[in-house]
């Protein structure tokens, strides 16, 4: 689940890069995140999920933040887990590291027993995930939407 979340933020990072103006497009396209590792990690219940990442930006263009940050994972079309994940405010021209708080819940219908079954049965291209959430920089905003784009796809 962490690594799913990881892999939507740099999914994420890599759409902010699409959307930079056209003076700033070249240095906004070059955003890279380094490392993402897994601060902590800790169930709540049976179907909550929270997790602090530690990623690690390198970003030579302007300070930007995402906020409001959601999502929902889909497995064979069907949601699965729903998440959202804290404001993320990235310096600009620096590399640093960065904490990313993010709860995540599987949907009415999904039980931990099958989740656990599915980890048999594992097949990654079963999987799409649907992420929104809003870039700001220099006082400008913008709303970012992925719509199911598969998860084979953002590893």
């Amino acid at each position: 689940m962490a690594r799913t979340l990881r892999n939507i933020l740099l999914l994420f990072l890599a759409a902010l890069s699409l959307y930079g103006c056209s003076g700033l497009k070249s240095r906004v396209q070059d955003i890279v995140v380094t490392s993402v590792t897994v601060d902590s990690f800790s169930l709540k219940g049976l179907r909550n999920i929270e997790t602090t990442l530690a990623l690690t930006v390198d970003n030579p263009a302007m300070s930007f933040t995402l906020t409001g940050i959601e999502g929902t994972l889909f497995y064979k079309g069907s949601d699965f887990v729903v998440f959202t994940a804290d404001d993320l405010t990235v310096k600009g021209k620096s590399v640093a590291k960065y904490p990313l708080d993010a709860h995540a819940s599987l949907v009415e219908g999904v039980s931990l027993a099958g989740v656990l079954g599915l980890l048999a049965t594992y097949n990654l291209s079963s999987f799409t995930v649907s992420v929104k959430a809003k870039a700001k920089a220099k006082g400008l905003s913008k709303i970012i939407s992925l719509d199911k784009v598969p998860v084979k796809d953002l590893i």
